[in-house]
Order: C-alpha cells, then structure tokens, then sequence
C-alpha cells in the first residue's frame, strides 16, 4: 500500500517536466563556467510570436540568418547581466541547442563574457504578454539563488 502511495504522489506531483505547459512563463538556468556566463533558456513556442513582435521585417526574411540576428538582438536588448557598477556583461553568443522537455518549447543557450555580476534584467517576453514570468535558478561557485522576473519587476538583485 505504501509503493501505490508513493508512486501516486510522484506521478501526481507537478513539476516543470509533468505539468501543463503554461506560455506565460519561461525558465532560466544561469551557470558560471570558467571565464564565462552560460545561460539555458527554456521558452515556450510564443518566442517565435515575441521576435516577429519585436522585429516586423521578419515576415518578410527567407534566411535563418535574419532569424538568428535579430533573436540576438533581441537578447542582447532584453536580458541583461549586470557587474557591481551597473555595466552589463558582454554577450558573447546566442544559440539554438537540442531539445528537452516539453514539445511546444525551444531552448536556446546565451554566453555572456565575464563571470562577476549581481543583478539579473530579463524583459524576455514581456512584448507579448503582460503577465509573463520569467523564473531563474543561479549557480555559481556552489550556491544557488531563485529570482522571478515580471514586467512590475524586471530585474532582480542577488543577495
């Protein structure tokens, strides 16, 4: 009886694999590697409708180049990491990686140069949908930090 409950409740039990795929959050997982940020970014397939958003000559683009341009830009604009002094760390790449999870979402990985910042602005989104969440789980030098961010409170500090 105790294995059926235990099974029960695991199955049951929400978790971002498991639950319904909600297209007004998106995740983060924020990783100091060496002389670099690596960021993991787990959208939902409203992306595609943000980045049109943001840059309506896309309609028009035939070249997946234009597509990988202009989502850099729109990362580079839009999800910043910044130092002590306010600056944000320099981004370095932005590339589509291997699906997981979820079948209606596209992950991406963002590369920032520099591993020293204290602040975290994520507007990601917030073009499409007033009430987008954007959750962030931070490692770094074995510690781990959660900030949400929204478009009351687009950035956050780490403490």
């Amino acid at each position: 009886m105790l294995k059926l409950i235990t099974l029960l409740f695991l199955v049951l039990t929400p978790t971002r694999e498991n639950r319904e795929h909600n297209t007004k959050e998106a995740f983060f997982t924020i990783e100091k590697r060496e002389d670099q940020i690596h960021v993991l970014a787990e959208f939902p397939w409203t992306v595609r409708k943000a980045l049109l958003h943001y840059d309506p000559n896309l309609e028009r683009a035939k070249e997946k180049e234009a597509f990988q341009k202009s989502f850099y830009n729109y990362v580079k604009r839009n999800f910043l990491l910044k130092n002590q002094k306010g600056k944000p760390l320099e981004l370095v790449s932005v590339e589509q990686v291997s699906h997981q999870g979820h079948s209606h979402q596209s992950n991406f990985k963002f590369r920032f140069q520099g591993t020293q910042f204290i602040e975290v602005h994520n507007e990601l989104l917030f073009n499409i949908a007033a009430k987008q969440k954007n959750y962030h789980t931070i490692l770094i030098d074995g510690k781990s930090f959660e900030g949400i961010t929204s478009a009351n409170t687009p950035s956050f500090i780490l403490k």
